[in-house]
């Protein structure tokens, strides 16, 4: 059964991983924010280092080996990484 996770990513990769992902057929969500900097407009994930994927973690970590991702976060150290719930994605969307 697929659910939302967050993975945690190395630093600017937040993009990259999710053109990776999106490539090979996950559904994932970068939320970003509208930033000013010295008169340029720019767009940062708002999330520095995360982006969140749904998926099926039986299907894909046993084959885990994305690049420029850390680690799919974890609640409180538990073994298991954290499902996010999905109308906490619907309503930051």
């Amino acid at each position: 059964m697929e659910h939302w996770y967050a993975l945690y990513t190395k630093p600017h990769k937040e993009h990259r991983v999710r053109s990776v992902l999106e490539s090979r057929g996950f559904e994932t969500y970068l939320p970003t924010i509208q930033v000013r900097r010295e008169g340029q407009k720019s767009t940062k994930p708002f999330f520095s280092c995360y982006l969140f994927v749904r998926l099926c973690l039986a299907e894909v970590l046993p084959n885990s080996h994305a690049e420029r991702v850390r680690v799919l976060v974890k609640a409180l150290g538990w073994m298991m990484p954290c499902k996010i719930g999905v109308t906490y994605l619907e309503k930051a969307g």
